[in-house]
């Protein structure tokens, strides 16, 4: 357990023996219901410990442990979280309950293996609290759930119009088609929390598109935003008779609606190009009065991308102008301050921001817009030098004309600005195919700041390199050891740019593929088979990630082992095939087969 009395009574270990003596015991001596009362205050659990805190006589500290349980997921419910959550289903205390729904709702298979009686929980006989988390949880195990949604049905007419709600999206989430036309009722509804989750519901179906654009005109802020978000998700039942309607939710007077907006757009996007009077019509709202809706507008046309730059009158011209626009959309900001919601992205709320976005986004066809970027390098507005100097490196070769300014920025006041400019450097000497020896230099001297975000973003610059990462092989392997997770992940990146030279330090990256960040790991697991036949040495550590716990973990090992070249890696095939017969997961599953076809077909060229 982390033991805030053990810090306490520890604050002058570290100068002499005598002193660490004494105080280890003095903290021997602390009593264990001492240390739980301090945990009790911080609400920090200890994972190896969450047995104890699920039987301790405070519900607070129960709940807690659920939702310890719940951050595990699917991958804790492997070593039976889902039968320790399923037990407190019973507890006396309805806050309990909830918390275990919740945490049954993110265990997957294996939370659904209860969801008949996480279905009986809806029941009026229970507490609000405990019904609506138990709609929430059979929601959240989506189609491992499908099976509940005749009992999920039952409740659309329920006299609690807040369930009523969330019983529309979690009906949509566990795919039940056949209800799509009494959700696509349930719009009409006066009730916010009703319309809005039959917007949800219907988003997950793919169902109602015509419906749910009469929703974008409701008066309700919340509604119209469900809606704009639903249609993002069923896009292509949309035609260019209803792109008008798209455009309108640009200019919508609040800022979450906007940015369901611009997803809606970026999925047309996807499916098929818009034409040329609907980017005029965005474009025209770039010089719209309010700065929220002028900055949607810059960044519909970056999720336009090219085919923006396809129309007679370009919108580049009036992008240019938006980099000196210093106005802000500060409609978010009390919520922000309050820590009711995260900060939103610049390029939801400054101009500015957005047009340095989608000029990127351009490519060639901006190069022109370089120099005005590295102009408004010069922005006193932290958040606009970021934007801009990561638009430059978007433009390649036209923006390595401005590299000498790109490099002033390593000796700017904010860390941010700083990383940015590593970034771009390196992106830039990457996609130029050129490095200079200074500039390589001074991004090397970033890998010693102090603040993680510098050290990091400079030394996975430095692997873009080429020539001059090799001659900077130190720097990149001393990140190895890095106390901050990022930095050592970027350093497994980083090292696979260093040619054969880096390829030696194979064992290095094979060591932190049991690192304890998950990242790390990730990092290590993707950069071993980039490091040729010494990275396939180590073919057997990566493949003891295929018991790791996490899901994620076990498909990059998986695929790991499929771009390995060499005898080792051939040697795992019967195990991959195994993994792609036995593992709990479908997603790594399907990993597994697909690699192990690569490695037979493989063989069989060999042959």
């Amino acid at each position: 357990t982390n033991n805030n009395s053990q810090s306490t009574t520890s604050t002058t270990t570290t100068t002499s023996n005598s002193k660490s003596t004494t105080t280890m015991a003095t903290t021997a001596m602390v009593p264990r219901h001492a240390t739980a009362m301090e945990a009790r205050v911080t609400g920090m659990i200890d994972r190896a410990d969450s047995s104890l805190w699920l039987r301790d006589a405070n519900p607070g500290m129960r709940v807690r442990a659920l939702q310890d349980l719940a951050r595990q997921g699917e991958n804790g419910a492997i070593h039976g979280n889902h039968e320790k959550a399923f037990y407190l289903l019973d507890d006396a205390v309805p806050a309990v309950q909830a918390a275990a729904l919740a945490a049954l709702g993110a265990m997957g298979k294996y939370g659904a293996t209860y969801s008949d009686y996480m279905a009986q929980m809806i029941s009026p006989k229970r507490p609000k609290e405990v019904r609506m988390a138990a709609v929430r949880a059979l929601g959240s195990l989506g189609q491992y759930a499908s099976a509940q949604a005749g009992q999920l049905e039952l409740y659309l007419e329920d006299e609690d119009l807040d369930l009523v709600g969330v019983v529309c999206s979690a009906l949509g989430a566990v795919g039940s088609q056949s209800v799509a036309p009494k959700l696509i009722k349930k719009l009409e509804s006066p009730d916010v929390e009703v319309a809005v989750g039959a917007c949800r519901g219907l988003g997950l179906l793919g169902a109602g598109a015509t419906e749910l654009l009469s929703m974008a005109k409701r008066k309700e802020a919340r509604v119209r935003s469900a809606a704009a978000a639903a249609l993002s998700k069923n896009s292509t039942a949309l035609s260019t008779a209803n792109y008008k309607e798209v455009v309108d939710m640009l200019s919508d007077s609040d800022m979450q609606v906007r940015i369901n907006a611009v997803s809606l757009i970026t999925a047309l996007a996807s499916s098929a190009s818009p034409d040329a009077s609907f980017v005029t019509t965005v474009g025209g709202l770039l010089k719209h009065q309010e700065p929220g809706v002028r900055a949607a507008a810059a960044s519909a046309l970056g999720a336009l991308g090219a085919s923006a730059t396809t129309t007679s009158s370009s919108e580049i011209p009036q992008l240019e102008k938006l980099l000196t626009d210093k106005d802000e959309d500060s409609s978010t900001r009390v919520l922000t301050v309050a820590g009711i919601q995260p900060k939103t992205p610049p390029t939801y709320r400054k101009p500015a921001c957005a047009a340095a976005a989608a000029l990127a986004t351009f490519g060639p066809a901006a190069a022109r817009s370089a120099s005005k970027l590295a102009d408004a390098l010069d922005s006193f507005d932290e958040e606009v030098r970021v934007q801009c100097t990561c638009a430059l490196a978007g433009l390649g070769e036209a923006g390595a004309k401005y590299e000498d300014r790109i490099v002033a920025l390593l000796e700017d006041p904010s860390p941010l600005v700083v990383a940015a400019a590593c970034y771009s450097l390196g992106a830039l000497a990457e996609a130029t195919k050129t490095s200079s020896t200074t500039i390589a230099a001074q991004v090397a001297d970033c890998i010693k700041d102090k603040h993680p975000a510098i050290r990091g973003t400079a030394v996975g610059s430095l692997g873009k390199m080429g020539e001059e990462a090799v001659a900077r092989l130190e720097d990149i392997t001393q990140c190895f050891n890095d106390k901050v997770g990022y930095v050592r992940a970027q350093a497994c990146q980083a090292i696979c740019g260093c040619g054969e030279i880096g390829q030696m330090y194979a064992g290095e990256v094979a060591r932190l593929l049991f690192d304890e960040d998950e990242r790390v790991k990730l990092a290590a697991v993707t950069a071993i088979p980039k490091l040729g036949q010494r990275g396939a040495a180590f073919a057997e550590e990566t493949a003891a990630l295929l018991e790791d716990a996490s899901a994620e973990v076990r498909v990059a090992a998986v695929k790991a082992i499929g771009n390995m070249q060499g005898f080792e890696a051939k040697a795992l095939l019967p195990i991959i095939q195994r993994v792609a017969e036995e593992d709990e997961q479908d997603q790594v599953r399907s990993a597994a087969e697909a690699a192990a076809a690569s490695m037979r077909a493989l063989e069989d060229a060999a042959e």
